[in-house]
């Protein structure tokens, strides 16, 4: 049983850390500035939906902002705007 769910767990965070690397491939065609996130929602959404051709509604949106949130791809500043935060190339 402790196996099985070290697999699903596995499995459970592949899939997250694979949906965070799409999110920071759109997140790195934004501007760095700091925004309301309602505006980081909506641009993130279009990118979205011109990049890969999928109609995401606005919670779709937010949930993949989210989640990105929880991988520490989006800062925030002390007045609560976010900012996504660039992939470094090296």
């Amino acid at each position: 049983m402790k196996e099985h769910l070290d697999q699903m767990n596995q499995a459970r965070l592949a899939k997250s850390e694979h949906m965070a690397a799409l999110v920071q491939k759109i997140l790195n065609m934004l501007s760095d500035d700091p925004v309301a996130p309602y505006v980081l929602r909506e641009e993130f959404k279009q990118s979205w939906n011109e990049s890969y051709g999928e109609e995401r509604t606005s919670k779709e949106a937010w949930n993949l902002l989210r989640l990105a949130m929880r991988h520490g791809k989006i800062g925030r500043t002390e007045n609560g705007l976010i900012y996504p935060r660039k992939d470094i190339v090296r």
